[in-house]
């Protein structure tokens, strides 16, 4: 599996976005991810907003918590 696959992959596992979502509100760590991955920022962002959207009851943006 190439770097790119697995970056792919990593936008629809669950766990990663569990650990990870609050770090994707900040838009320059957004942007420094999609340079490092060579995803694009558009492909991050749908990633991120699809996961928020399927935790919003338990997701606490203003202290970045899932519960």
């Amino acid at each position: 599996m190439n770097s790119s696959e697995q970056h792919e992959r990593l936008m629809s596992n669950p766990e990663f976005w569990d650990m990870f979502l609050p770090l994707f509100f900040d838009e320059e760590k957004l942007r420094e991810f999609a340079t490092i991955t060579g995803l694009t920022e558009q492909r991050i962002r749908a990633a991120r907003d699809e996961h928020a959207k399927n935790v919003a009851p338990h997701f606490h943006r203003s202290n970045g918590t899932i519960n």
